[in-house]
């Protein structure tokens, strides 16, 4: 593990169970705070809350493998959840973090909800944010994406030549004609989202790899956390949106309502990238659930 220091940043190379070095950014002092991505995103979605929550705590940022800075995997299909829980793990140990808060947006969702499955004794709260706990396609914008899905994956990661064409031109895409296009199908919100908060998170489609991306979709899909939700003790807060299309307000309310004493946010008029386009309401929502944790690790007890 290599760190480095820039501007109060503390960058990290970790060494990720399955050999590949990931890229971590670790900012503040206090109890930890780490923020885990949504597939196909590297650090911009916490452009605003990851700073905020650094004046009171450690917050550290990490890239999945092939996202970032992050290396890619010697094998797309360790990008799997079980796989990154364990990732997620390494990057506790190098932080050198007891007991963590995790925070997870849209693919995160699933992933910090399995870490508390696999390493619960680690997990001091959770806050699942505009994400689903299992089967996104099956409520994503477009219809019947659960039976188109499997298709598009095979020519993905069979390097098929249409879906080779059409990712290239993905790539190639000037960066503000699919901002304009991701507003116009209310993908993002029409005036809250700012070019200079999205554009890195279309730039970054410039340098992803399709294979990790995929392979953590499929993964998304089939992953299932449901059967142990009843059994999550730690406080747990539950952030919705109401105009996401990705994950709409009833998969965050369902998720708080299957965890034991889960508290509910719904940001009303915000998309799957409310992050960018309400930061204050999220990051107060934020500060004031880690503020209620002051003085306990925050865990509840176990039933018997």
């Amino acid at each position: 593990m290599a760190a480095v220091m820039a501007k109060g940043v503390r960058s990290l190379r970790v060494r990720a169970p399955t050999g590949e070095r990931l890229h971590v950014e670790v900012r503040g002092s206090g109890p930890a705070v780490i923020l885990s991505n949504g597939v196909g995103v590297s650090f911009s979605y916490w452009k605003y809350l990851a700073p905020r929550l650094a004046r009171s705590h450690t917050v550290v940022l990490w890239d999945y493998p092939g996202h970032g800075g992050s290396e890619r995997a010697a094998d797309p299909r360790t990008c799997d959840v079980p796989h990154l829980v364990e990732d997620l793990e390494a990057v506790r140990r190098a932080v050198r973090a007891r007991h963590v808060v995790f925070v997870g947006h849209s693919f995160g969702v699933q992933l910090v909800l399995a870490y508390w499955e696999r390493h619960p004794h680690r997990v001091r709260a959770l806050v699942p944010m505009f994400g689903t706990h299992e089967r996104p396609m099956d409520t994503f914008f477009v219809p019947c994406m659960d039976r188109i899905f499997p298709l598009i994956y095979r020519m993905a990661v069979e390097g098929h030549p249409a879906f080779e064409a059409v990712w290239r031109l993905v790539q190639a895409n000037p960066l503000r004609m699919n901002f304009h296009l991701a507003r116009l199908a209310g993908l993002i919100h029409p005036t809250r989202c700012h070019w200079e908060d999205f554009a890195p998170y279309l730039d970054h489609y410039r340098v992803l790899d399709v294979r990790a991306f995929f392979e953590m979709a499929r993964s998304m899909q089939e992953t299932r956390v449901s059967p142990f939700l009843a059994r999550v003790d730690v406080p747990t807060l539950v952030l919705g949106a109401g105009r996401d299309l990705f994950s709409p307000p009833s998969c965050s309310r369902a998720l708080a309502e299957a965890i034991p004493g889960a508290r509910y946010v719904e940001i009303a008029d915000a998309s799957h990238a409310a992050p960018l386009e309400r930061p204050r309401e999220i990051g107060d929502a934020v500060v004031g659930f880690l503020r209620g944790l002051r003085g306990s690790r925050g865990r509840r007890r176990r039933a018997p």
